[in-house]
C-alpha cells in the first residue's frame, strides 16, 4: 500500500514545502511564471467587430449596414464611460437611430460576446440627432423645429444575443 503526504492545498504550505512552513513564518516558493500570456477562450457566438483597439481600430468589412428597416450611415469605435463600444448611426433625416454594442478587448481585437455584451438603442421622435448620455439613457441633441416635444427613447438588449446575425452581413 502506497503512502501519500499532503504538502499543499491552494498554495498554502501544510508542511514539508520548499522555502519554509507555516510554522517558520516564511512563504512557500512561488510557481514559475508561464512563458507566454494565457488568454481565456472566447465563448461560442463571439463576433470580432474590429482589429486593434480604441481610435486605431479597424472595423470588420463584414459589419452589417442594415438591421430590419434601419440603415446605418456610419460606424465607429468609441470609448464611453469605462467601455469600448461599436456605435452605428443613421443619416440625419432618416429618423435618428443610434445603436451601440459593448465590446470586450481580447486577442488584438474588439469582440461582441454573448452573455457579456449588450446592445443599446436611442430612437428619436421629432429629433434629428440623438446620442447616449454619459449618465445613461439618451438625449435629443437637435430637435426638429416646430414639431412640439422632441425626445429619444432608450432601450437595452442583454443576454445571449446572436451577434453574428445582428452585426455581420450574411
Amino acid at each position: 500500500m502506497a503512502r501519500f503526504r499532503l504538502v499543499s492545498v491552494l498554495g498554502i504550505c501544510l508542511g514539508g514545502c520548499a522555502g519554509g512552513t507555516p510554522a517558520s513564518g516564511t512563504a512557500p516558493a512561488s510557481p514559475p511564471a508561464p512563458s507566454a500570456p494565457v488568454s481565456a477562450a472566447l465563448p461560442e457566438g463571439a463576433v470580432q467587430v474590429a482589429k486593434g483597439a480604441g481610435d486605431g481600430s479597424v472595423l470588420s468589412d463584414r459589419l452589417a449596414k442594415t438591421e430590419g428597416k434601419v440603415t446605418f450611415a456610419s460606424a465607429k469605435i468609441a470609448h464611453q464611460g469605462d467601455k469600448d463600444w461599436l456605435v452605428q448611426r443613421t443619416a440625419k433625416g432618416d429618423g435618428c437611430v443610434v445603436r451601440r454594442v459593448s465590446l470586450v478587448s481580447r486577442d488584438g481585437g474588439l469582440w461582441a460576446v454573448p452573455g457579456t455584451s449588450q446592445i443599446e438603442w436611442c430612437t428619436g421622435q421629432n429629433c434629428m440627432n440623438c446620442d447616449f448620455k454619459d449618465s445613461g439613457g439618451c438625449a435629443c441633441l437637435e430637435p426638429v423645429s416646430g414639431s412640439g416635444v422632441s425626445l429619444c427613447n432608450h432601450s437595452i438588449m442583454k443576454g445571449e444575443n446572436d451577434f453574428a446575425g445582428i452585426l455581420l452581413t450574411k
